[in-house]
């Protein structure tokens, strides 16, 4: 039973902030003569672009901030690698472990290897198997029906640079130049959660890592930030807490601590509330503690009450049914334990004999309250035995607790 919150990012709400951030950044570029050709064909819908948005084009950079102006020439390192066509591969919880690991050893190095960092992203985007690939009300459309409708880059306006389409959802309004500053943006703003969206208002789709056209340091901190926070929502996963040892990593970690940033996998069942580990990163052995769930006002009352129990060897919390004997088993390490004495162990019978001869296999009123629903009320009885994964046997004989 997990009582932790976990939310995602808010995919769209920052996007027309960022594409005016965007827009802001660009240089202003003078409207170039339209081709004699086009002139004397007269294209009405290049003309009202022309007319709507000429206006708009004279921006200044004199507010441009920091964060966005090294974005307006995107650097040579940031050519993108060929990509063959993505599909959805899942990727584990073990192995977001392994590509957080292996980003931190890059966040290490000096200069490090675009080739890297892109095939990290790449696997983390074909991986994402709850981010729609197109969103609803908007249906993917071919490259040439998105071109017809935007001629020219949305955010600067420049006609001759060709447009991005985004392959999931079809949607093509900015330039490659702008959707590198947009991307940018959006890793400086720390929105990489759940994923970097298509610029398009509205839209949902993630955006492929081709499309990012950012530098080997972007990426970095793109997928250190997004394997943070997607790490840190796991139960399973413990920080490391060697916050003396904070230099094995670069200062702008985005960890919200001053430790290392890695951390431990307590996936094994048999490991208890506390153990000793050693980090892969900073190598400082230390104590492992399993997170303990938020509680709210009213679960603190159910601890309170008795309604609400933990495991006496990891401490998960636990409800159990009335009309269930006090022998049950706990859902994240395994054991066998007595919801009122709170002996464990291994073996459910033994632990049950044990509960038989100290008289406290039942809960005051439960096992006369079982054996009446038994007969009263067949498929109630066998829901509530099936909802505690129990196996109804009509042969087995009730009443000898």
């Amino acid at each position: 039973m997990n009582y932790v919150g976990r939310s995602g990012g808010d995919v769209g709400a920052a996007s027309d902030l960022i594409l005016a951030q965007v827009s802001a950044a660009r240089p202003p570029k003078a409207a170039p003569a339209p081709p004699a050709a086009r002139a004397a064909a007269g294209s009405s819908a290049e003309t009202a672009v022309r007319t709507t948005r000429g206006s708009a084009s004279k921006r200044s950079l004199a507010d441009v901030p920091s964060a966005i102006a090294p974005a307006l020439h995107p650097p040579a390192e940031s050519k993108l690698p060929a990509v063959a066509a993505s599909k959805t591969v899942p990727v584990s919880l073990e192995q977001r472990v392994a590509l957080y690991k292996r980003i931190l050893l890059e966040s290490k190095s000096a200069n490090p290897q675009y080739e890297t960092c892109f095939d990290v992203t790449q696997q983390l985007y074909n991986g994402l198997v709850d981010v729609p690939q197109v969103s609803a009300g908007h249906a993917a459309a071919p490259a040439s029906a998105a071109n017809a409708i935007n001629l020219v880059c949305q955010v600067c306006f420049d006609d001759d640079a060709p447009l991005v389409t985004v392959d999931r959802c079809g949607h093509s309004m900015i330039c490659r130049a702008c959707m590198s500053t947009y991307a940018r943006t959006r890793i400086a703003e720390k929105e990489v959660t759940p994923w970097i969206r298509c610029p398009s208002p509205q839209c949902k789709c993630p955006l492929s890592p081709q499309y990012f056209g950012v530098s080997a340091a972007d990426l970095l901190a793109f997928c250190r930030e997004h394997l943070y926070r997607t790490l840190a929502r796991e139960d399973d996963w413990v920080s490391c807490s060697g916050s003396e040892h904070s230099a094995a990593v670069p200062a702008s970690s985005s960890s919200p601590s001053a430790a290392c940033g890695f951390g431990f996998l307590l996936k094994d069942k048999a490991m208890g509330v506390q153990m000793t580990a050693v980090c892969d990163i900073c190598g400082i052995k230390q104590q492992v503690k399993r997170k303990q769930p938020e509680l709210t006002p009213e679960l603190q009352e159910m601890i309170k009450t008795g309604a609400l129990r933990s495991c006496p060897k990891c401490e998960q919390y636990t409800i159990k049914d009335y009309g269930i004997c006090n022998v049950i088993q706990c859902a994240r390490c395994g054991i066998w334990w007595n919801w009122k004495s709170r002996d464990f162990g291994e073996s459910q019978d033994a632990l049950k004999a044990k509960a038989r001869s100290h008289g406290t296999l039942w809960e005051p009123g439960e096992l006369h309250y079982q054996m009446r629903l038994e007969h009263s009320d067949p498929a109630a009885f066998k829901a509530l035995l099936e909802r505690n994964g129990i196996r109804y046997d009509p042969r087995y004989q009730r009443g000898r607790g």
